[in-house]
């Protein structure tokens, strides 16, 4: 039973700054507020009130969190284990430990680390959030949190969501995902109309020879009348002409409109993938990508231009033939139609069930392509490991994965269709027995009787075939599940109206309190200030994972930060436009990569109207002309997949020319002149030297030597800024840089003895 957290107003979670504490504070059940209210002080306000739900062993039992300004608790609900209460004094720090399936929020005192409350995964943003209150408590700063979340869980059926704020496949809708298929039909709106009317006309086609046999056989047979049986064999003919030209004319337009609409689908794909951001991207699986751009589209087609003609044609033609069968003979339809109940309601359960298989097979066909994906573009290491049975045995693997889930499924059906023909020859036993005995009772014409059996054919078979249009739709649902969920995900803000325009920079850059972490609570930056002056160059220094990659990432905004800001000439990053933004920014990465196409194609990427006299200047000015001169086609010399046909050193001079022709006012060199020869690396030096003037340059290169020419260089240690000097002030301190430098020194030596 769940009761109102306590109204007294010096115990209620109190209103912070926009909002801060109003996520943070889940209603107290009256069990925890019997426990709770009698060991608060008089004047102990509550700051947070969290349930989780797991307990101290990691059963899915309810506990709660609950953090006041004196002291931070947990409170199992079933009090099978013990409470914990910790005064916020003795606290020295605060930390989040990964555990298979969720976290454990610990904290620390002098004398001892108090794992003090476990959570599964659907609970991992908000108690992230509780983590950073706590540690604001610790280090007496503003209690600031965020209060919006991305949803984990199904607010239906309160299953855990694939992705964050993604679709739910239990509760999405197989008709609404239908109607967002067919809203691509409202482009090629006169096409669509004229497949509905093709499809009328195709339904009277299919519907009219099995009256007009009746007719023969009781009107011309009967009365031997030999000028009517000629009309209505007529009649006849005209009809299968008329089905014919349909068939062909339709046929035509539904292939043309069922591509046209996923050739829609997938450029809206494609769009909005480019248009995610650098986070969604690390998290993906490039092969699950391209799952869903091709082949989850394929199967949209297929059931557009297979299964939506055959549902509309065959549903048509089904309402006429129940129509004229009820206008010939009532009670024999009745008898006819007594199965149709039970087909439909199987049909529906073997839907739900296949379609938790379908769904699972898209998930097993994107590993798959994952795995061709990593081990084609990753062969060279494949072959020098001499791995390609290991790579066979796991493709193997995988298809043998994928054997027994297409099998299952197959199975099911045989076993429907099998069913469908054993009640497809049930009804011709009725018919024959029913309609015999009307037959010969006089109640019934033989001419009725055939008009019956033709009809129950046409009627049967689209019911016997309704599986297989389930099957078409069921791929085709769970395809658009997928499409549709990359399509409905938040892209970058290219678009925001009120972000402020800025085509020129100073390029003066500063951090202020700046807290990131890819995982929230993992921060790798850590409240970091760091002013960049105008025209600056400064080198990051730090051992792996001290976070410099990181600090280009947000100054690029591939990620905004957690806490704090970062400004360019006094301007958030988040208020500016993207796409200025990033026209002012150029990077030099350590793995230059480059494009299948020209050399000169590769060198205008980031400028695609720039001349000829241009391309060359930037090439001559990053050393790298006249090596192009020396290929047979020059600039045109046409380069493979990520450069092939270059060496190391001449991808990277490109990669230097095509910064040089997008003229940056912002430079990011992120280990520019590594894994080079050393007659390269002074052609790169001289080219970044000349790349870097004038402008703002940010340099990370792990070889500090070659930042001796910074102005100033930057020590990042376990994600705070520990030192900023030359490389002379630095070396003269003897602190962080001087270890790093002597360090590097004694390994450059061992290498050297080797």
């Amino acid at each position: 039973m769940t009761g109102s957290v306590h109204s007294s107003s010096r115990h209620a979670p109190q209103q912070g700054p926009k909002g801060s504490y109003m996520r943070l504070a889940d209603p107290l059940p009256d069990q925890i507020q019997k426990k709770l209210y009698p060991v608060l002080e008089t004047d102990e306000e509550i700051h947070i009130t969290l349930e989780s739900d797991l307990d101290a062993k990691g059963r899915f039992q309810p506990s709660w969190l609950i953090v006041t300004d004196r002291r931070v608790m947990a409170l199992e609900l079933n009090g099978a284990g013990d409470d914990i209460a910790v005064p916020l004094e003795d606290l020295t720090r605060v930390a989040v430990e990964p555990l298979v399936g969720g976290s454990c929020l610990e904290v620390s005192t002098a004398d001892d680390t108090i794992p003090l409350i476990r959570y599964s995964q659907s609970r991992v943003d908000v108690f992230n959030e509780a983590q950073r209150g706590i540690e604001q408590h610790i280090e007496e700063k503003p209690f600031q949190v965020k209060t919006e979340f991305p949803r984990v869980v199904c607010e239906t059926c309160g299953r855990r969501l694939p992705t964050r704020d993604g679709l739910c496949p239990a509760c999405v809708s197989k008709w609404g995902m239908l109607k967002r298929i067919c809203a691509y039909l409202g482009a090629h709106r006169a096409k669509a109309i004229a497949m509905v009317a093709l499809f009328a006309v195709l339904s009277v086609a299919e519907l009219l020879p099995p009256k007009i046999t009746q007719l023969i056989i009781d009107d011309a047979f009967a009365n031997e009348d030999v000028d009517l049986l000629f009309w209505f064999v007529v009649a006849m003919a005209g009809l299968l002409v008329l089905r014919w030209l349909g068939e062909m004319a339709n046929g035509w337009l539904t292939a043309w409109v069922g591509a046209r609409v996923v050739a829609d689908i997938r450029a809206q794909v494609y769009h909005h993938v480019e248009y995610l951001s650098l986070g969604f991207h690390d998290k993906q699986k490039t092969g699950g990508l391209l799952s869903r751009v091709t082949r989850d589209t394929r199967n949209v087609r297929s059931f557009l231009v297979d299964g939506l003609p055959f549902l509309i044609l065959r549903w048509m033609t089904t309402l006429g033939i129940i129509g004229i069968l009820f206008y010939t003979n009532w009670v024999l339809t009745l008898y006819i139609l007594i199965p149709v109940p039970l087909i439909i309601i199987w049909g529906r359960v073997l839907y739900r069930r296949l379609r938790t298989y379908y769904t699972r097979m898209w998930r097993q066909w994107e590993g798959f392509f994952t795995h061709i994906q990593e081990s084609l573009s990753g062969i060279r290491i494949v072959k020098a490991f001499a791995q390609e049975n290991r790579e066979v045995g796991r493709f193997k693997r995988n298809a043998r994965d994928m054997f027994a889930l297409e099998y299952w499924t197959e199975k099911q059906w045989i076993y429907y269709f099998s069913t469908m023909g054993l009640l497809n020859f049930l009804g011709f036993i009725v018919v024959w027995l029913v309609g015999g005995g009307q037959v010969l009772g006089q109640e019934l014409t033989l001419g009725e009787l055939i008009l019956f059996y033709f009809y129950l054919q046409m009627f049967y078979g689209p019911l016997r075939w309704l599986g297989r249009v389930n099957s078409w739709m069921t791929r085709a649902m769970s395809a658009a599940e997928r499409v549709f969920e990359l399509i409905d995900m938040e892209p970058e803000n290219y678009e925001d109206k009120n972000a402020k325009q800025m085509l020129q920079t100073r390029g003066e850059i500063r951090f202020h309190g700046v807290t990131f972490g890819y995982d929230a609570a993992l921060p790798v930056l850590r409240d970091v200030n760091l002013h960049i002056r105008p025209g600056e160059m400064i080198g990051l220094v730090g051992k792996s994972g001290a976070g410099k990659s990181t600090t280009i990432n947000l100054i690029c905004r591939f990620y905004d930060v957690n806490y704090g800001s970062i400004t360019l000439d006094g301007v958030d990053l988040r208020d500016i436009r993207l796409e200025d933004l990033r026209g002012h920014i150029g990077v030099v990465l350590q793995e230059p990569i480059l494009f299948n196409g020209t050399i000169r194609e590769n060198i205008a990427y980031g400028k695609p109207a720039a001349s000829f006299e241009d391309i060359m200047a930037a090439a001559r000015a990053a050393n790298a002309h006249n090596f192009i001169l020396a290929k047979p086609d020059g600039y045109d010399t046409i380069l493979g997949d990520k450069g092939t046909g270059l060496s190391g050193g001449e991808k990277q001079r490109v990669s230097i020319a095509r910064a040089i022709l997008h003229d940056p006012r912002i430079l990011i060199l992120d280990e520019a002149t590594s894994s080079v020869d050393a007659e390269t690396e002074k052609q790169l030096q001289e080219a970044i030297a000349r790349l870097i003037k004038g402008r703002t340059t940010i340099a990370i290169a792990h070889r500090l030597s070659t930042l001796r020419d910074a102005d100033r260089l930057v020590v990042l240690e376990q994600g705070r800024v520990v030192e900023e000097g030359t490389h002379e002030e630095l070396i003269a301190n003897r602190g962080h840089f001087h270890h790093l430098v002597r360090l590097q020194k004694a390994t450059s030596e061992i290498m050297e003895v080797a």
